[in-house]
């Protein structure tokens, strides 16, 4: 919301001043807590380290098939919603202030999330996360039409309270299923993995604009993303996956 208003008052050069000032300070203040974290000694290499964190991610299926699919699912949000969003929100609406909204109302999302995680305790959580991941598709579709504003607000908030239930359930599975010597090794893989195409995203989305037009595209990357999300719940290790009795 912020962004938005600094943006259409003061331009978007100081904006982006005050953005990358706050990377400064907040870097600032994690430096601060380095003392926090005792160094470990080890005698393994950096490539052991990679190798048998490798072995132990593949070891668990779902988060292998979870991991490839957020790899597309991410592409196709990163080409939406930081590339042909703000164009929809130029051609029919206006501009920063109304991108300023959607992106509000997901953060909003976040924060209600936030609130949902420490409440709500799935019984097959990866079939629970996998279902609310839907939202995204919804989220692209609605830029689409585009809808009216109000409801590609709706569907970004909707779109934030699943991605902050999923930091919350994936995070706790994680810590309770995978060893806990391998846990930071797994978690690297897991944030490469889920991040690894969103360059792609970003490079692709105004080429595939410019060929097929603004409503085309994202309709195909709404489409993509519903297919892989489908494509996830088909796999037995992630529909039926549950918390571990010693977990």
């Amino acid at each position: 919301a912020v962004g938005g208003i600094l943006v259409s008052t003061i331009g978007s050069t100081l904006a982006l001043t005050f953005d990358a000032l706050s990377f400064i300070i907040c870097g600032a203040v994690v430096f601060s807590m380095r003392h926090l974290t005792e160094q470990v000694e080890s005698t393994s290499t950096m490539l052991d380290d990679l190798v048998h964190g490798w072995k132990i991610f593949l070891s668990f299926r779902w988060i292998v098939v979870i991991v490839a699919a957020f790899g597309l699912i991410v592409m196709c949000w990163a080409a939406a919603e930081n590339i042909l969003g703000p164009l929809v929100s130029l051609k029919s609406f206006h501009g920063a202030k109304s991108w300023s909204i959607v992106l509000s109302a997901e953060a909003v999302g976040y924060v209600v999330g936030s609130l949902l995680g420490m409440r709500v305790k799935p019984k097959y959580p990866m079939r629970f996360l996998m279902v609310m991941t839907f939202s995204v598709s919804v989220y692209i579709f609605t830029l689409a039409g585009p809808l009216k504003l109000w409801m590609i607000a709706a569907a970004a908030f909707v779109w934030g309270i699943s991605l902050d239930l999923w930091g919350a359930i994936w995070t706790t599975a994680l810590q309770k299923e995978v060893p806990r010597d391998s846990l930071s090794r797994v978690s690297a893989f897991d944030g490469m993995g889920s991040l690894s195409l969103r360059p792609l995203g970003l490079a692709i989305a105004a080429p595939v604009a410019d060929w097929l037009g603004l409503t085309r595209a994202l309709e195909i990357f709404a489409g993509l993303s519903a297919v892989v999300i489908a494509a996830t719940l088909f796999v037995p290790q992630v529909w039926n996956m549950q918390f571990s009795d010693n977990s």
